[in-house]
C-alpha cells in the first residue's frame, strides 16, 4: 500500500488556494485525488509524475500530462511544486523532460497549460519553457471562462 507524506502533501494544498480546484484537506480526501488521477491514467488520459529530490527521494511536487486529446495531438499540462522549493529551477527542469517527452514520445503537436494570472511563479516557468500565451484563443479551454483570471498558454511542436 502507498504511504502518504502527509505533512508534504498538506503543505502543497496551500496551492491550490489560488487555484479553483477542490482542496485536499485530509488523508481520504487526498487517497480520492489518487484514485482518480490513478483511473485516468488507466484509461490513458493521463500521465503524472513524481517530483523527488535527488539525494534523498522525498516527493515534492507532481507533473503531468492530462486532458489528453489523441485526434488532435494535444496535451494539457498540470503541475505543482512544494513552496519550499519554488525559485530553484526544479520546475523548470521537470518541465523541459515532459515537454520532450509530449513532443517526441507522444507526438503531439501543442502543449497547453491553464493557470491564473496573478500566478507569477506558474507564469514564469511557463515563459521561461517557450509557452506563449494564448490570445486568439485557439486553445480556448472552456473552463477559462469559469476561473477568474484564468488564462491559457500554449507550446505548439515546431
Amino acid at each position: 500500500m502507498m504511504q502518504l507524506q502527509w505533512p508534504i502533501c498538506a503543505a502543497m494544498k496551500s496551492l491550490t488556494d489560488i487555484l479553483a480546484v477542490p482542496k485536499k484537506t485530509t488523508p481520504g480526501d487526498a487517497l480520492l485525488f489518487i484514485d482518480k488521477i490513478t483511473k485516468a491514467i488507466n484509461n490513458n488520459e493521463s500521465i503524472y509524475w513524481v517530483i523527488a529530490l535527488k539525494e534523498n527521494n522525498h516527493l515534492i511536487g507532481t507533473i503531468c500530462l492530462w486532458n489528453i486529446i489523441a485526434a488532435d495531438d494535444k496535451a494539457e499540462i498540470g503541475y505543482e511544486l512544494h513552496p519550499g522549493f519554488h525559485g530553484k529551477g526544479i520546475m523548470h527542469e521537470a518541465m523541459q523532460a515532459v515537454i520532450d517527452f509530449g513532443f517526441n514520445e507522444m507526438q503531439l503537436k501543442a502543449i497547453t497549460a491553464f493557470t491564473i494570472v496573478d500566478n507569477i511563479a506558474s507564469v514564469k516557468v511557463l515563459e521561461r519553457n517557450n509557452f506563449k500565451l494564448d490570445t486568439a484563443g485557439k486553445y480556448f479551454e472552456q473552463d477559462v471562462e469559469e476561473v477568474e483570471g484564468g488564462v491559457v498558454y500554449v507550446l505548439e511542436k515546431t
